[in-house]
């Protein structure tokens, strides 16, 4: 019976991760990052249980010797969902922070080049830009957290 207990909970446990991932995935597909912060207490919780789970079969290998083969293969067929639905999110996030970060340098340089603009070139064939004590830094502040 405990068998099937843990090979179960491990199962529902990967299922609603599943779930919860999925849902992040439509959020940056829809680009609505600020949402994303009401699903982080759930997904932390889960997994931590999941690690947990995954611990305790660790522990006890014979758990997964005694199951039952379709339970067995619910599992896989939930790991195999979830690997997806992560390599999703994976690449999401990725492309979101490549964007954000190509944005950010963008308007830094577009604010930069406002600042300070250039003046023409001097006898070197240099560009001249005007030296302005003072000028204000530019400056931008970025959470990288998504």
């Amino acid at each position: 019976m405990r068998t099937r207990k843990a090979i179960d909970t491990l199962t529902d446990i990967t299922s609603r991760l599943d779930d919860v991932m999925a849902k992040e995935n439509q959020i940056l597909i829809h680009r609505r990052p600020h949402e994303l912060a009401g699903y982080a207490t759930e997904k932390e919780e889960l997994a931590s249980a999941y690690e947990r789970e995954m611990a305790e079969l660790q522990a006890n290998p014979t758990l997964l010797s005694r199951a039952e083969p379709e339970e067995i293969n619910r599992l896989k067929d939930a790991t195999k969902r979830f690997q997806q639905v992560l390599e999703e999110h994976r690449r999401l996030v990725q492309t979101t922070k490549s964007v954000t970060d190509r944005m950010l340098k963008a308007i830094t340089e577009e604010v930069s080049a406002k600042q300070r603009p250039v003046e023409g070139y001097d006898q070197t064939a240099n560009i001249r830009t005007p030296f302005n004590r003072n000028a204000k830094p530019v400056s931008l502040a970025l959470n990288q957290i998504v």
